[in-house]
């Protein structure tokens, strides 16, 4: 059998899908940092609020909330939201696509939307970030985390090889597409592997 690289990168995306193995690449890429970033920078919204993760797989980021939270998972993976429940038994998990959150307007007081977007075609992205706008509060906020497009850092370039997401962005992209519905409070790039972006917004 001749193993090329699709055939490669297919096999690799079969092994992560499972939530055991997807929690474990998580940690090596170095989710423990981003994860210290993100409670430092989200100090002052932990309160007990509604919150929904979207695309929230496993449910890495729950104890960012109080345990007093209503915290809901969104995906569209049922193995992931298997591997959330069995950590959260008692928590909501929701099978859904973004781009259509079964939420009402404004019920929302914080949606986390972290490593999620180079999943999401150009054409669909807008609407997800529209749907997320929609479901917030008017003094709601948005927790968006991803790595950026940036083909000169080396192992930037190793990890987009192999990452399932098909649709890395540059700052710039990123900032103009959640400019359109939120209004940015905080925004900062950081490197660890990949070069992130974080951002904390208000819905306009």
């Amino acid at each position: 059998m001749r193993w090329d690289k699709p055939m490669i990168a297919w096999l690799l995306h079969r092994i992560v899908a499972n939530p055991t193995v997807y929690n474990l690449v998580q940690t090596l890429a170095g989710e423990k940092k981003i994860h210290r970033i993100l409670a430092q920078r989200t100090a002052g919204l932990r309160q007990d609020w509604v919150v929904v993760d979207l695309g929230g797989g496993t449910g890495l980021y729950r104890d960012l909330w109080q345990p007093a939270a209503r915290y809901t998972c969104l995906d569209i993976d049922m193995d992931k939201l298997r591997g959330f429940r069995a950590k959260h038994p008692t928590e909501a998990a929701f099978l859904a696509d973004g781009a259509r959150i079964p939420l009402a307007d404004g019920s929302v007081h914080a949606v986390l939307f972290t490593f999620v977007a180079h999943h999401i075609d150009g054409c669909v992205l807008p609407s997800v970030l529209g749907e997320a706008a929609r479901i917030l509060k008017a003094d709601g906020h948005l927790v968006f985390v991803e790595p950026l497009w940036k083909p000169r850092r080396l192992a930037s370039r190793l990890l987009w090889r192999y990452d399932r997401g098909s649709f890395p962005r540059t700052a710039l992209v990123l900032q103009q597409m959640i400019g359109e519905r939120f209004v940015p409070k905080h925004w900062e790039q950081f490197a660890i592997f990949h070069e992130y972006a974080l951002c904390i917004a208000r819905p306009r």
